[in-house]
């Protein structure tokens, strides 16, 4: 899934090089801005690139990535919404916490945005699936006793 994400952006960020290229004799501005959207692109592949070995585990007590950061606590999470309609990662879900907390954001990965937690996006459907049910059932824990 990734992989077709980092190809979709580079070739993006190709089209839009080009573009800025062999435009900049008719509009500077055109070729400014499709300039920086190539490189704009590029970067975000990068970041892509760069977090395609990570991975998000929930351990029963907290939700951290693999580099020891810690999204959030079993504490902090007040619910899980999985949904059709709702503003989440594509193949994910997301958790709403009891505080906020300070913005993150890994590509593909997560995202954290004041109280909300995304996780998802280049992630298999079925391990994000898995990973909310397993929060469910510890938060449903939690609150039973």
């Amino acid at each position: 899934m990734r992989w077709a994400l980092l190809v979709g952006l580079f070739g993006l960020a190709t089209l839009c090089a080009f573009i800025g290229f062999t435009a900049g004799g008719e509009s500077l501005a055109t070729a400014v801005v499709m300039g920086g959207s190539g490189i704009g692109l590029l970067l975000l592949g990068r970041a892509l690139f760069l977090t395609d070995a990570s991975i998000v585990s929930f351990d029963g007590a907290r939700l951290a990535d693999d580099s020891g950061r810690v999204l959030c606590t079993l504490e902090e999470i007040a619910q899980v919404e999985r949904g059709f309609a709702l503003f989440k990662p594509s193949s994910g879900f997301v958790l709403t916490l009891k505080a906020p907390r300070e913005r993150g954001w890994s590509p593909g990965l997560w995202w954290r945005y004041g109280r909300r937690i995304g996780v998802g996006g280049a992630t298999p459907s079925r391990a994000g699936r898995h990973m909310a049910d397993t929060i469910t059932l510890a938060l449903s824990m939690r609150n039973a006793g």
